[in-house]
């Protein structure tokens, strides 16, 4: 209920006004004029505007409680003028505004309670001169700046509680002075730097500095006597990378901090006093951080995400391996190769210094070619008899290149993989020794070793990853086999016939050749037999064809495999024919049509079709996409606006081949 006659209590000589039974209204201006009063309460109310600006009149007031209201506008400057206030308690409003600095004028003043309002800007360091403070509350506002280090030297001070506001800064060295402080509450700001020694607080039974950006620089010396100590979580610590490094900040004692590296969300690396790590690879990578003081406190990083290449030129990177991790040779940017340590007496280990080197044209030595792309790995220890797996990655370019050049030099031996499948024909050659710096596997002065490796094609990332063990470190060069036949293929060709596809391939010189069998894969699927030819065997040029009467929907890739009376074979290039007729069905019902017809097609491949209606003139009328699944498809296609006469529907299929039906509108 209101109060109506707030202007009748001039003429009493009141020295207490208490007032709480969900009054309404505002304090009116004229209770300034109650120049007798000592104690003004009116708590728990509903009342609305501000508090009178000339509060600051009442000479005598010693408490002003007007908690749980709905008062707004600034605190009053006069608030100032009052000697003799003890406490003030405007918690639970809608103040806004910045607390007056004359505030610390009030040298009697005991208690400040601002809590839950809407007051900004910065604590004044007039605080500080309030020597009789036993109270500073100020928690949920959106106070910023600073913690003022003048109010560390009050030393009657009991509580301190300024959490969830929006300080920043760090904590003032003069609270480890204060030896009444009971309970100090700092919790969801933005504080950080260190913490100060608070061993001498033997008071202090509640200290909260949650969500805050501390970490463990100063929590070591958090005294455990707290009861409770909250010092978890803290906001993310910065995971910095500089080329293939990655680390982390976290303060505290180094030796008492230990780091966990996570990749993709999983745990890879551990390491106490260490906190750098070299960058395994790609992925997500984000760093945890414990400490074996501040035992309540994890430390979360910045996750930040590294794609790698391939090198494009020649790249020289120096790594330390540790352990039998898998381990991304690379620079933060590129990555040269992966090796895995093989656990034992001679594990790979140290500092690693690896080279990828791209040769401007195919290199031959000893009248044997070699892939352009090729690779050094150097111990700094044990390089003799080192022991990984290694991993070494290529581009198809790297084996179009080296192919093109076995073409067109008309050598005899096998190519290289094409199209996404291993063909069997990869060979690593291992040339022992010191490198020189010279592409030149001849420069090499050690023994030579002869690896058939692992290939697997990478779809995520497009490129070969050739894989295998070994026993001492030096150069890596990519060939292929021997020819294991004795003929020379010509050339190998395919042209599509109707529904047929007809293949076409010339040999010369044959000798001891036993058979060509043709194998067929479609997209995303591998090689299968399909059919086989006898080798004529016969010196000169011999002329072979095959039909292949069921040819797969969609493309078609076909390779020989040639083979000779000993079982020993190698691979052709590969050819790619597309099967027409994609759509096996075109038809529109009904035809002719009233306002609207259903176009039905048999889709043989999943994917965007495209729909185009033109008149008789060839003039587009309208134009949509279709994406189809395999078999049939029903397309509902409204004629309404179309004037009566000839149409045609054009459907232009995922191979941009087009399909054409006429519809009469009636």
């Amino acid at each position: 209920n209101a109060v109506p006659h707030w202007d009748l209590l001039d003429k009493y000589k009141l020295i207490n006004f208490e007032l709480g039974n969900k009054i309404t209204g505002s304090i009116p201006s004229s209770i300034v004029n109650l120049s007798n009063l000592q104690w003004l309460e009116l708590n728990n109310n509903q009342l609305t505007g501000n508090i009178p600006s000339l509060i600051g009149n009442l000479k005598s007031l010693t408490a002003l409680y007007l908690s749980d209201n709905q008062l707004s506008g600034a605190i009053p400057v006069s608030l100032g003028n009052l000697p003799l206030l003890e406490t003030v308690y405007f918690n639970q409003n809608l103040l806004t505004g910045e607390i007056p600095s004359e505030v610390g004028q009030l040298s009697n003043l005991q208690v400040f309670d601002a809590r839950n309002n809407q007051l900004s800007g910065a604590i004044p360091s007039s605080f500080g001169r309030l020597s009789k403070l036993r109270g500073l509350e100020l928690t949920s506002n959106k106070l910023s700046g600073s913690i003022p280090d003048s109010i560390g030297f009050l030393v009657t001070l009991t509580r301190l509680e300024l959490d969830n506001n929006r300080l920043t800064g760090k904590i003032p060295d003069s609270l480890s002075k204060n030896p009444d402080l009971m309970s100090i509450l700092l919790n969801n700001n933005r504080l950080s730097g260190p913490i100060p020694s608070l061993v001498n607080l033997k008071n202090l039974t509640n200290l909260d500095l949650a969500n805050n950006e501390f970490n463990f620089n100063g929590m070591e010396n958090l005294p455990v006597i707290y009861y409770p100590t909250i010092y978890s979580p803290q906001a993310k610590i910065p995971l910095s990378q500089n080329g293939n490094l990655i680390s982390v900040t976290a303060g505290g004692t180094l030796a008492n901090d230990t780091f966990h590296l996570y990749k993709d969300g999983a745990l890879l690396i551990t390491q106490t006093a260490d906190s750098v790590f070299n960058l395994p690879g790609e992925g997500k990578f984000y760093v945890t951080v414990t400490n074996s003081i501040a035992t309540n406190l994890t430390l979360y990083s910045d996750t930040i995400t590294v794609s790698l290449t391939l090198a494009d030129t020649t790249t020289t990177v120096t790594q330390k391996i540790s352990g039998t991790f898998v381990t991304d040779i690379n620079n933060g940017i590129v990555k040269l190769l992966t090796v895995a340590p093989t656990a034992g007496a001679d594990q790979l280990g140290g500092d690693i210094t690896s080279i990828v080197t791209i040769d401007t044209s195919v290199l031959v030595s000893n009248s044997k070619p070699y892939v352009r792309r090729h690779y050094d790995v150097i111990p700094s220890v044990n390089a003799a008899n080192a022991k990984a797996t290694v991993t070494l990655y290529f581009t198809q370019q790297d084996f179009d290149n080296f192919n093109t050049y076995i073409i067109n030099n008309n050598l005899n031996i096998p190519l290289l993989p094409e199209n996404k499948t291993d063909n069997g024909n990869v060979r690593i050659t291992q040339f022992h020794g010191t490198f020189t710096g010279s592409s030149d596997p001849a420069n090499y002065s050690g023994s030579t070793v002869f690896i058939t490796p692992s290939v697997v094609w990478d779809n995520t990332n497009n490129w070969w990853a050739v894989s295998f063990p070994v026993t001492g470190f030096s150069g890596f060069y990519i060939s292929t086999g021997n020819a294991v036949l004795p003929l020379t293929l010509l050339q190998f060709s395919g042209i599509q016939k109707g529904e047929n596809n007809y293949l076409h391939w010339l040999t010369a010189d044959e000798i001891n050749a036993k058979e060509f069998v043709i194998q067929r894969s479609g997209e995303n699927s591998t090689f299968k037999n399909i059919g086989q030819v006898t080798a004529k065997s016969i010196i000169g040029n011999n002329e072979y064809s095959f039909t292949d009467v069921a040819p797969l929907k969609g493309i078609n890739f076909y390779r020989l495999q040639m083979i000779d009376i000993n079982g020993r074979f190698t691979y052709s290039n590969i050819i790619s024919l597309r099967k027409n007729n994609t759509v096996l069905e075109l038809s529109a019902y009904p035809n002719p049509a009233k306002n609207k017809t259903t176009l039905v097609f048999n889709a043989a491949a999943a994917g965007k079709y495209t729909i185009q209606i033109t008149d008789f003139s060839g003039k587009l009328i309208r134009q949509f996409n279709w994406f189809s699944s395999i078999g049939k498809n029903k397309v509902g296609i409204n004629l309404t606006n179309n004037t009566n006469g000839l149409y045609f529907i054009k459907l232009t299929d995922k191979f941009n081949e087009t399909h054409t039906l006429k519809i009469n509108k009636q």
